[in-house]
């Protein structure tokens, strides 16, 4: 093969491409900065810079609106343990009925596995949601509870952001030590209230289909939501696994933050690299 061919994947190569474009157009939004600042209000050059910002905001919704359609379709990808074809589903949706004391007909069925699939829905964003408030208590320094800021035996609470969540953030917008904070802080409450919202209409749906069951209890409720934590154990999991990660990360961070706050000498520095 011909080794000045470029043999890499059309993905990898595409997200190259993307990121030169970001880079040149961070550079080119300095640039026109400096050029209006030099014009001192020149109307062509503020019209250009302001086309500019809108253009880097709007990169930012869309990575966030990125976000947002990933998980609509990983919540839509429902599992096999929740389709008609699976008999044990079948069964459950009978238990259920016949515990409200109602015939298992297909319309009942259908009726009731609706309300089962919409919980399904919203107990996987309050997954994400538990993901996210991680993030946010991380980066705002309440990551640790009182017992854990004991045996830490760190000085004070750090604001300290995960470095996942910031090579995430950099997705969407320039960010440095400077804006670091304000920027994640933005976004993940940005992202939080996504998830909010999301919720909020997988429960007004829920809420409608409920009220064609008046036989509909807490005990159903319960029945539902045990069932479905089966389905919802990997991601569970998965959370569990992330929220780990961001502790580690937190507690990588504050050691050396507490380390540099004892002026280390170069040799010292030097060692610990």
């Amino acid at each position: 093969m011909d080794p000045s061919i470029d043999t890499k994947p059309p993905d990898e190569t595409l997200e190259q491409g993307r990121n030169c474009i970001h880079s040149h157009v961070h550079k080119c939004f300095f640039y026109i900065v400096d050029m209006t600042m030099a014009a001192k209000g020149d109307s062509v050059h503020v019209s250009v810079l302001s086309q500019i910002v809108s253009q880097l905001s709007m990169k930012e919704s869309i990575v966030k609106s990125t976000m947002i359609n990933d998980l609509r379709k990983q919540i839509n990808q429902i599992p096999f343990y929740l389709t008609k074809k699976n008999g044990s589903f079948k069964e459950f949706l009978h238990e259920v009925l016949s515990a409200m004391k109602i015939a298992t007909t297909n319309r009942h069925a259908d009726q009731l596995r609706k309300i089962v699939l919409l919980t399904y829905k919203m107990m996987f964003i309050e997954e994400h949601q538990r993901l996210w408030t991680t993030y946010l208590k991380s980066g705002q320094g309440q990551l640790l509870n009182s017992s854990e800021q004991q045996e830490s035996k760190y000085p004070v609470h750090f604001n300290i952001w995960s470095n996942e969540l910031k090579a995430t953030v950099r997705k969407s917008m320039r960010m440095n030590t400077n804006n670091e904070d304000e920027i994640c802080t933005k976004f993940v409450q940005n992202y939080l209230n996504e998830l909010k919202e999301q919720l909020q209409q997988y429960e007004n749906g829920l809420i409608k289909s409920k009220k064609d069951f008046a036989e509909y209890t807490v005990a159903v409720n319960s029945m539902i939501k045990r069932y479905i934590e089966i389905p919802l154990l990997g991601i569970h999991r998965e959370i569990d696994y992330q929220i780990e990660l961001i502790y580690y990360d937190y507690h990588i961070q504050a050691l050396k933050r507490v380390f540099e706050q004892q002026n280390p000498t170069k040799y010292q520095v030097d060692f610990d690299h």
